[in-house]
């Protein structure tokens, strides 16, 4: 991006440390990134402390559980994972937990059109034992309180 685009500010960061000040950014895009931190709870939480922002999109694997708290461990490996070889799959609650604590307006997108197999959006969440497949993704739209969402 740096090399096509020299004109726009990128950062490299490992997220499993905590997250720097940086300045304002219109639009941050997180996508496929939380879950394949060990503690994606905290990480998002300290983001969210420190980064200020216009639009956020957040695209993450979850469980399919209520808890809040609850963070299912994966242990990860090869290209494209975690680093440090353990991944985290929050919860959706646990997540917009997150949101309403920093005072963050958000909607969360479950329409079929994002699915794209075997990423699914549109699943009905449940209390049952399966807390796991790969696949089982959400989406969010998040602006401050005083932003509009969907203009």
């Amino acid at each position: 991006m740096r090399t096509r685009y020299p004109s726009i500010k990128a950062e490299v960061l490992n997220l499993e440390d905590l997250y720097p000040l940086l300045p304002k950014f219109n639009v941050v895009i997180h996508f496929g990134v939380l879950y394949h931190l060990a503690d994606p709870l905290r990480h998002f939480d300290n983001f969210l402390s420190v980064q200020d922002f216009d639009h956020l999109f957040l695209e993450t694997e979850v469980s399919n559980y209520s808890d809040p708290n609850f963070v299912l461990k994966i242990k990860e490996e090869g290209y494209d994972q975690a680093l440090n070889g353990i991944g985290g799959r929050p919860t959706s609650t646990g997540i917009e937990r997150i949101l309403s604590k920093h005072n963050l307006e958000f909607r969360r997108i479950d329409s079929t059109s994002l699915n794209s197999p075997p990423h699914s959006y549109d699943w009905n969440e449940s209390e049952t034992l399966e807390t796991y497949r790969i696949g089982m993704r959400r989406f969010w739209h998040i602006t401050k309180i005083s932003g509009k969402i969907g203009s």
